[in-house]
């Protein structure tokens, strides 16, 4: 519904492509994805798909902590992190590390089989604590 997983993918096309600075990028991505999620939401809103209570529930904080970590986080990064044997690893390579290990951690977890089963007909049980806690490290 907030399109934040398409950030990782944008991010990289803005900075590789389009050659904007990573922390501009950040900021430009987070838009674009916004605004084609905002555009693909219409058609869910329109079929019923939407439970209200749970995207408040995820976004509220998920919102919050973008704000936050455009605001607070990322103008503290340094511009040099460290150095490995001879390379420097600067900040805006430590932005476009830590995405590509989300990125990574995503894809597994695409790929690896369901432990469980989900039932076609079951009632969902929401886990809205757990929801609020994947709105924050979302964000």
């Amino acid at each position: 519904m907030i399109g934040g997983g398409g950030s990782i993918l944008t991010l990289p096309i803005l900075t590789y492509i389009f050659y904007i600075d990573i922390k501009t990028g950040t900021a430009y991505s987070l838009f674009i994805v916004g605004i084609v999620a905002l555009v693909g939401d219409i058609n869910m809103v329109k079929h019923g798909l939407v439970q209200y209570r749970t995207l408040a529930i995820f976004a509220n904080p998920a919102l919050i902590s973008v704000y936050f970590t455009q605001a607070y986080i990322v103008p503290c990064i340094p511009e040099h992190l460290f150095t490995i044997g001879g390379f420097e690893v600067s900040g805006d390579d430590g932005i476009m590390l830590f995405f590509a290990l989300i990125m990574l951690l995503a894809s597994v977890s695409m790929i690896r089989e369901r432990k469980d089963p989900v039932e076609i007909n079951s009632e969902i049980e929401y886990n809205y604590s757990m929801i609020l806690i994947e709105g924050i490290i979302g964000g």
